[in-house]
């Protein structure tokens, strides 16, 4: 990844998303900061191709816990859908097949 001309407003959004992430967790900022800057949003908001940065703290947020939420449903996919889907999709990917897994179940 190159560097960014825009680095000094990424990573002033970072921390403000990393503060938001911190409170609706109930954890210090530190910890919600890490929690983001180990995420792929967190890698995504540093990419230049993302145009991430372009949104607010809250955004950038919401976009992490829905990261966090499609992590948490990857785990009820069946094994094979597991493999089908791969390893490196993006959490939008993760949640069709989710709901491509629930309208499966919902008509058994």
């Amino acid at each position: 990844m190159k560097t960014s001309e825009n680095e000094y407003t990424m990573a002033a959004l970072a921390a403000l998303a990393g503060k938001v992430i911190a409170k609706k967790n109930g954890i210090s900022d530190i910890q919600g900061f890490d929690l983001f800057m180990n995420s792929k949003t967190g890698e995504m908001l540093f990419d230049d191709n993302y145009n991430l940065w372009h949104n607010g703290p809250d955004y950038i947020a919401a976009e992490y816990f829905m990261e966090k939420s499609a992590e948490y449903w990857f785990l009820i996919l069946s094994a094979q859908e597991r493999v089908l889907l791969g390893e490196n999709k993006t959490h939008y990917q993760i949640i069709y097949a989710i709901i491509a897994v629930c309208m499966r179940l919902s008509r058994l």
